[in-house]
């Protein structure tokens, strides 16, 4: 017989539904990208199989000059990819849609504003051990269709559910290392408890403003 916490696990997910996909702090553990390989814990790997995603926001950020590094503040910046954060230093336009930044030629051929998918995730069998990871905007419509495929699995969020995230060199752009997510087996409810629990604070850390 079920818990009444595991009972009430469809009431708490339905709660966090609207928030997906909607972590920046010191000493966080970062996966990065290149040469259409994954990079984390010093090992480069093709896939990362069995993990739990915990949140993802949809960061957009453009900087006035040059980017000088990871710990440089942009000039304006989104994590809803819908309007710049209530403190970006110098906002663009009050919405990401109508912004100049956000036209393709305002960078040369690309956009000035750049758009990833920013995420927080975990081993299913650990998931005190998060890491983070940006993918590039060339995997933007990537992890839509792994939101599309969940759901058509029938799965509220993706934390219901083990995933893959594997790396390749993108087909037309082969510099550019692309992302793409697999859905998995469903996780036993204890698991999908424990991610639901660290939600709300995965989802401050992605969404800590930038100083």
């Amino acid at each position: 017989m079920k818990s009444k916490a595991v009972a009430n696990l469809s009431d708490r997910l339905a709660a966090v539904v609207g928030q997906q996909p909607q972590v920046r702090a010191a000493g966080e553990n970062r996966a990065t990208l290149e040469g259409g390989k994954i990079k984390l814990a010093g090992k480069e790997v093709s896939e990362l199989s069995d993990v739990v995603i915990l949140a993802a926001v949809q960061e957009r950020t453009f900087y006035a000059n040059p980017y000088t590094g990871e710990g440089a503040a942009p000039d304006c910046y989104s994590f809803d990819g819908v309007a710049p954060a209530p403190n970006a230093a110098d906002p663009q336009h009050d919405n990401c849609a109508g912004c100049p930044m956000n036209e393709w030629g305002s960078n040369g051929r690309g956009k000035a504003c750049k758009e990833r998918i920013k995420m927080a995730f975990a081993p299913s069998g650990n998931l005190d051990n998060v890491a983070i990871l940006r993918a590039p905007v060339t995997s933007t419509a990537n992890y839509g269709t792994f939101q599309k495929d969940s759901a058509a699995h029938g799965y509220k969020v993706p934390f219901q559910h083990a995933t893959t995230i594997s790396a390749s060199r993108h087909p037309k752009w082969g510099n550019v290392t692309q992302v793409q997510y697999s859905v998995g087996e469903a996780l036993p409810d204890e698991v999908v408890m424990a991610a639901l629990d660290r939600f709300d604070s995965t989802m401050s850390v992605l969404t800590q403003p930038y100083e």
